[in-house]
């Protein structure tokens, strides 16, 4: 995935299509295979690392809000593996903890309109 930054997101553009993602996941699940253990096709690799990312961005949220807390309760059990470490340090604090620059919208919604301050 380092050599790929592109998958990771999974987006899609004009210089970068489905099948030019296809064919990098079927080169990465050839190298996958040559190491022992599961054998997927290429589908099933990039759903096991979108869920892998998913799982690594939600345990990371949930550690960050425990250690934000009020305290007064036991200290937090999860803690993030080397794997999870890697997989942060992959995809970016952007896509774990937003544009710190970016103002979030105040929307409201009210009887199916949007009414935006």
């Amino acid at each position: 995935m380092n050599k790929h930054p592109e998958l990771q997101s999974g987006k899609f553009s004009a210089s970068f299509t489905y099948k030019d993602a296809q064919k990098l996941w079927e080169e990465i699940t050839a190298q996958l295979h040559q190491i022992p253990g599961a054998i997927k096709e290429w589908s099933k690799w990039r759903k096991t690392w979108q869920d892998m990312r998913n799982a690594t961005k939600a345990k990371n949220t949930s550690i960050k809000k425990h250690v934000q807390g009020t305290g007064g309760g036991p200290a937090s059990s999860q803690v993030l593996t080397e794997i999870d470490q890697n997989i942060l340090a992959l995809i970016g604090p952007t896509v774990v903890e937003g544009h710190n620059s970016v103002q979030e919208s105040n929307v409201q919604f009210v009887n199916k309109m949007i009414i935006r301050r």
